[in-house]
């Protein structure tokens, strides 16, 4: 048995339908505006700042690395100096490259001694303070 539509229920289907394209098609714009400020580089970089500042493993991987990547280079400053000797230069760059995965392996057990070194240099400044 097939429906029967009345031409008056079927200007109103119509209606409704209208209606409801209206309404979606408001929803689809208004995302679209959302989604285009979104991919503005501006608000990526933004987005991306923020991210990293609210990331705690970020900072410390970003610190991590940093360190490594400086002691290796403040080494390789060290051995080869401003020398214009190629073999000690790739020596230098081989010291370097070590220095730098050595550090940002270990990267914690240098921190501790690190720390340990700075509080024991301190504690001797203060006993060196109070004894004046």
């Amino acid at each position: 048995m097939e429906n029967q539509y009345t031409r008056e229920s079927l200007k109103e289907q119509i209606k409704l339908l209208e209606i409801r394209q209206a309404v979606e098609g408001t929803l689809v714009k208004e995302q679209l505006i959302i989604t285009y400020e979104s991919l503005k580089p501006s608000n990526i970089l933004k987005n991306v700042v923020k991210e990293f500042y609210s990331s705690e493993t970020l900072k410390d991987e970003l610190i991590s690395t940093a360190i490594s990547v400086a002691s290796g280079f403040i080494t390789k400053k060290i051995v080869v100096g401003k020398s214009n000797n190629q073999v000690l230069k790739l020596v230098g760059l081989a010291i370097q490259l070590g220095m730098t995965t050595l550090i940002s392996s270990k990267f914690e057990a240098f921190k501790d001694a690190a720390v340990q070194f700075i509080d024991r240099f301190m504690a001797e400044k203060l006993e060196k303070e109070e004894i004046k």
